[in-house]
């Protein structure tokens, strides 16, 4: 799996696409095995991936909401608040990044509702609640 990654090298303009490649296919063995190794790896893949795009490549979106995806994985694994934050931090980033138009904008709103949802649960708070019906009547008003 790895292949595809190593000889690329860190300048390679394509690095940022296979990172994101090698981070799904371990979120995806990690879905079946629940091997936290997996996961741990993935994530790192869609973080570096992440930090080698500069903010206005088009692919900062997908890659934002992959690395998000992932960290939510592992807050449901771990309870580490902390990665709740950052996924919703970057669901945020790939709403953004989305164009209005796009078939990909209704599931990162999804999602992105779902987080907020999520952390809503842990504390109960009305700006949370908010936050998370926001997002989901962004999502109902693109149905």
């Amino acid at each position: 799996m790895n292949t595809a990654v190593t000889p690329a090298g860190r300048t390679t303009p394509d690095r940022p696409v296979f990172l994101d490649n090698l981070g799904n296919a371990l979120m995806n063995r990690y879905e079946r095995d629940a091997n936290p190794d997996d996961l741990d790896t993935g994530l790192a893949a869609h973080a570096e991936a992440l930090d080698l795009l500069p903010a206005p490549a088009p692919e900062r979106g997908r890659i934002a909401a992959n690395t998000g995806g992932a960290l939510w994985r592992r807050w449901r694994l771990s309870g580490g608040r902390e990665d709740l934050d950052e996924a919703i931090s970057l669901l945020r980033v790939a709403v953004d990044a989305t164009p209005p138009a796009s078939p990909n904008r209704p599931l990162r709103l999804n999602n992105l509702g779902c987080f907020l949802r999520d952390l809503h649960g842990l504390t109960g708070t009305e700006d949370d609640r908010r936050a998370a019906a926001a997002a989901l009547d962004g999502l109902v008003s693109l149905l």
